[in-house]
Formats: structure tokens, C-alpha cells, sequence
């Protein structure tokens, strides 16, 4: 478990989640361990010095110079300057909030022991959202992501080798260059490209899943019934996208409401 790191990317106008996210996570995980790294533009904006101080979060300076503020490009740069001894890592993003115990750590490191073993396990996707067409497990769990399952990759939590996981947002990348030659990485139609045409989510990212992963294994948990609830029965029981197109969700100020948390836009 030393050798996993939890990563959380985020962007200015949702700095103001991060400190919630944290203190929700260490609240419903008091045995939380793993550290947190930050990747940001602006490690002197208020919201990131106070996860700084309240708990103790690593920071990673990105370089809006070189497009490292950019969607996919600032979570390359998070992961590429994480300490050398970080094998695994957990991308979040902060809008992803746990209102409820608690992290299957047990599940987790069973899959990791997994990983240990056989080094084509590339990636375990951790929450059920969405689960794997076969629920046939190869773990307790756990079962393989197959070539007819929608999603093959997701932004949802998931344990990646960190190596595996930069590797195909740089092909992402290089994708998209290709495919919208006239937008200027970095620029704010760039990021806007990214962010809605979704690539690294949508059928044009699974050719490019198929291609890079071809001879690799990806697991996801099982979700064994169809109850919106049934999500929160997994290794990692968050509730995803408080905010959807900027907007904070009203169940989200509602949760953060009722847990006494300070937010403010």
C-alpha cells in the first residue's frame, strides 16, 4: 500500500471543493494512509494551502507555459513527477464526494497482490459506475473488462500503474492532435474539445484502448443488482460529478450542508 498514491486533479474554479472532498474522505476513512498529491497552476491559492495545512497533501506544481493546465495534460505532468517509489496510483477529481464509509481497503489490496503477480493487470476500476458486462469474478469482486463492455476506460476511481495510465492519455493526445489539427494545445478551445467531446471516454478512445492495451488485463468491480444504491457496495463508495457543466449539484450542498462543511463558490 506504500506504493499507491492518491491523486486528485482539479482546476481553479472548483479549487473550493478540494478541502470538502478531504475532509469527507478522512472523515468516513479515519484509517486512511495513502498520500495525497495535488496538481496545481496556482499552488498559492488559498483553497490549496489550506489542504496543505489541514491534512498534510503534496503538492505538484504544473506549468501553464508548457499546457500542463490543460485537461488531460495536467493529469500526464501529476503523475509523471510523482516520487519514484509510487508504482500505483488512484486519479479522483474533487467533485467526487464520499458520503459514507468506508474504502475497501481488504479489496484493494487483494487486487494489488494481483498486480504484484502478474504485470498485464494494468487497471481495477473501484466503483461499479459503470460495472463490468461479466460477472464472472476472477477475484472476489473483481472480473475483467471484456471488448463489448461500453466503457473501457473511464475518469471514474480507479487503481492504475501509473506508467499504463499516462501512457494512454498521451495517446489520447496524440489522437486528438490528429484528429482536430486546427486547435492550439493548451488553448481554451483545446480544453474545451477535451473536456466535451470526451475522447478518452467515447468510441473513438476505445480504438485507441483496443490498440494500446492489447494484450493487457483490465478488472472492474462487479455490480451484482440493478438499485441506484447498488454503487456504494464497492471498494470505494464516493458519489461521482457533484458538478455537472460548473454547476454544483443540489444534493451536493445539501451533503456538504449537513456534514457542517464550509463551501463557498
Amino acid at each position: 500500500m506504500d506504493s499507491v498514491a492518491y491523486v486528485i486533479n482539479s482546476t481553479p474554479a472548483y479549487y473550493y471543493l478540494l478541502v470538502p472532498h478531504l475532509v469527507l474522505l478522512k472523515r468516513y476513512n479515519p484509517e486512511f494512509k495513502w498520500p495525497i498529491f495535488i496538481g496545481t497552476e496556482d499552488p498559492e491559492n488559498e483553497h490549496i494551502k489550506r489542504c496543505v495545512d489541514l491534512f498534510g497533501v503534496y503538492l505538484i506544481e504544473l506549468d501553464k507555459n508548457k499546457c500542463e493546465d490543460s485537461f488531460w495534460e495536467s493529469r500526464v505532468a501529476t503523475v509523471e513527477r510523482l516520487p519514484s517509489y509510487i508504482k500505483y496510483v488512484i486519479p479522483v477529481q474533487e467533485d467526487f464526494l464520499m458520503e459514507r464509509p468506508g474504502i475497501g481497503f481488504k479489496h484493494i489490496e487483494r487486487v494489488l497482490d494481483a498486480m504484484g503477480g502478474e504485470e498485464n493487470i494494468v487497471s481495477a476500476r473501484l466503483m461499479p459506475c459503470p460495472g463490468p458486462k461479466c460477472v464472472d469474478p476472477i477475484l472476489p469482486g473483481w472480473a475483467v473488462l471484456g471488448s463489448t463492455d461500453e466503457y473501457l476506460f473511464t475518469f471514474q476511481a480507479t487503481l492504475w500503474r501509473r506508467e499504463w495510465y499516462t501512457k494512454y492519455l498521451e495517446n489520447i493526445i496524440e489522437y486528438a492532435k490528429k484528429r482536430f489539427p486546427s486547435l492550439v494545445q493548451g488553448s481554451r478551445e483545446w480544453n474545451k474539445m477535451a473536456v466535451g467531446t470526451n475522447i478518452a471516454e467515447n468510441m473513438e478512445g476505445r480504438m485507441v484502448f483496443k490498440k494500446l492495451f492489447e494484450h493487457t488485463i483490465h478488472l472492474a468491480w462487479i455490480r451484482y443488482d440493478s438499485r441506484p444504491n447498488a454503487v456504494y457496495e464497492c471498494p470505494f463508495p464516493y458519489r461521482p460529478t457533484a458538478v455537472v457543466k460548473g454547476v454544483l449539484q443540489p444534493w451536493a450542498m445539501e451533503l456538504l450542508d449537513r456534514e457542517n462543511i464550509k463551501w463557498d463558490l
